[in-house]
C-alpha cells in the first residue's frame, strides 16, 4: 500500500457544520457581556468628546478601539466561538 493511499484512508473529512448554530450558554453570556462593554466604550467615547471637545480625541480613539475589539470578541462568542482548524480533514 502506498503512503498516499494510507494518508487518504487516515483522514476522513468532517461533516459540514449547520448554517446556523446557537452558542452554548457560557458563550452567550460572555458574548452579551462583551456587547454591553462595547456599547459602554462607544458611549464613553461619544460623551467624552461632547463634554471635552478636541483635547479628548486621543482618549476617544482609544475608547473607540476598545469598543471595536470588544464588539469583535462579542460577535465571535455569539456566533459559536472560534475554531482553530483550517484544514478540511482536522
Amino acid at each position: 500500500m502506498t503512503a498516499e493511499r494510507e494518508c487518504e484512508e487516515a483522514f476522513v473529512p468532517r461533516p459540514k457544520r449547520p448554517w446556523l448554530e446557537l452558542p452554548s450558554r457560557p458563550l452567550a453570556v460572555r458574548g452579551l457581556a462583551l456587547l454591553a462593554v462595547s456599547v459602554a466604550f462607544g458611549y464613553a467615547a461619544y460623551a467624552g468628546t461632547r463634554a471635552f471637545g478636541l483635547p479628548f480625541l486621543p482618549g476617544a480613539l482609544l475608547l473607540g478601539l476598545g469598543g471595536f475589539l470588544s464588539l469583535w470578541a462579542a460577535l465571535i462568542h455569539l456566533t459559536g466561538g472560534e475554531e482553530f482548524d483550517d484544514h478540511p480533514f482536522v
